[in-house]
């Protein structure tokens, strides 16, 4: 769904809360409020999520990644835009190809861009390296390797600091492939930003 067909529905029919389902806002200043961000390491850099993905938060992601609210999207950019590191690029996680496929849109491009207006930033998005590796063909226990070396970016970078942006991070390999791209393009990741994350999956708490 685009941003301006999730608005005029807005319109058409009321709204409630994504994580708690009070009337009348796409997502309650109770709610958003109540997510204090936090930093975790991942390989030695940070990354800032506003919670643990569960409960409301994880209702909240899923309303913008699978039902495109641009407004949610809107609420969440601007209740981590002032956390943001200092960079001059956003960076963003690409989506599977399937999943874009499927709803049409991808809402980390809609978030990343709203942070970036407000820190004044540019975007760039990171592409899946779809070239044939002889990676591709090791055992399991090598995965992490290959996977790390599975985006690229167009740009160089020429030693900008980059803020790579994503909805959720899980087990931390598509996070650590976003900064070997970034490395390779000739770029310093200052961290990760990120709605969620799941700390089961990535052994972070």
């Amino acid at each position: 769904m685009h941003p301006w067909i999730a608005e005029a529905l807005d319109v058409l029919w009321p709204v409630q809360c994504a994580a708690c389902s009070t009337p009348a806002t796409s997502l309650c200043d109770n709610c958003l409020s109540g997510w204090e961000p936090r930093t975790l390491d991942v390989r030695g850099i940070p990354l800032t999520v506003l919670g643990d993905y569960e409960g409301g938060l994880r209702d909240t992601v899923l309303a913008c990644k699978e039902h495109g609210d641009s407004s949610v999207v809107g609420k969440i950019a601007a209740r981590l835009a002032p956390v943001c590191p200092d960079a001059t690029a956003a960076v963003i996680v690409p989506p599977s190809a399937s999943g874009l496929r499927k709803r049409g849109f991808h809402a980390v491009d809609w978030l990343a861009r709203g942070i970036a207006r407000k820190r004044g930033m540019r975007t760039l998005r990171l592409r899946f390296d779809t070239a044939p590796r002889k990676e591709q063909k090791t055992r399991n226990l090598e995965r992490r390797v290959t996977a790390d070396r599975s985006m690229r970016l167009r740009s160089r970078l020429a030693g900008e600091r980059v803020v790579i942006i994503d909805d959720v991070v899980t087990t931390g390999t598509t996070a650590l492939a976003a900064v070997r791209a970034v490395r390779d393009a000739g770029g310093t990741v200052a961290g990760f930003l990120a709605i969620a994350h799941t700390p089961r999956r990535t052994g972070l708490g």
